[in-house]
């Protein structure tokens, strides 16, 4: 009975300690299929795997987020759903310079819990317990990608992570003019700038794309191979 009672409390301590890895907001899934969420986001769920993404990462209900380049807000608001009311969500560059129908920014900036700032500098120093950087980092050269990565690093707080995503280019091609960036390239701008590499996944990796045409290319539709790094501030 005893060696019974000790295999279930052994059972319980291990699951509980499954549960608290991944502690997303409990409705994050249904905030995520919900009518309320623009049709266009949930289109594109099936190629950005948010839920894949989020666990990997290990966001937190209640962490202090940065979504960088935010545009449109597809990433804040699947930040705001895996964070929850109790969360702080910073959109950089929300928008997209005027890009984005105002009306869906309006949206994005009347929730209570999300502040827009112009540029990642303006975030307080070691502030940020994850920050997301997805696909536009292909805009930038060596010195520019460096320091950019290095802002990002500044903004968070020891031990804190970037979500890292961009389109696969080949370095054989004009790679910037189709909107692409080399994995290479990528990998090497986040080490100068002094992150460490936590996870290299190929959950959003793709063969259809064999990095030969621009990303828009009616050819691939939503099937551009992306590579995708989780990052680490180093813990002081």
């Amino acid at each position: 009975m005893k060696h019974s009672l000790k295999k279930i409390t052994m059972l319980l301590a291990a699951l509980s300690m499954m549960t608290n890895t991944y502690a997303v907001a409990p409705d994050f899934m249904e905030k995520l299929n919900s009518d309320e969420r623009p049709a266009a986001d949930r289109a594109r769920d099936g190629v950005r795997r948010p839920y894949q993404v989020m666990n990997l990462a290990g966001v937190e209900e209640g962490m202090t987020v940065l979504d960088i380049s935010s545009g449109g807000g597809w990433y804040a608001r699947v930040l705001a759903a895996a964070i929850g009311p109790g969360g702080m969500i910073y959109a950089q560059d929300l928008g997209a310079g005027g890009r984005v129908p105002a009306e869906q920014i309006q949206d994005l900036t009347s929730m209570s819990n999300l502040q827009a700032v112009d540029n990642v500098s303006d975030v307080p120093t070691n502030s940020i317990d994850l920050a997301v950087f997805g696909l536009e980092s292909h805009h930038r050269d060596d010195e520019s990608g460096v320091a950019f990565f290095r802002e990002i690093y500044n903004a968070l707080k020891p031990g804190g992570r970037l979500v890292y995503t961009e389109y696969v280019g080949d370095p054989a091609t004009d790679f910037r003019a189709m909107h692409r960036l080399p994995i290479e390239v990528g990998r090497r701008w986040a080490l100068e700038a002094g992150f460490e590499i936590v996870e290299d996944s190929d959950i959003l990796r793709t063969s259809a794309d064999d990095h030969s045409l621009p990303i828009f290319s009616p050819v691939l539709g939503r099937n551009v191979d992306r590579f995708l790094f989780i990052l680490e501030k180093p813990a002081m």
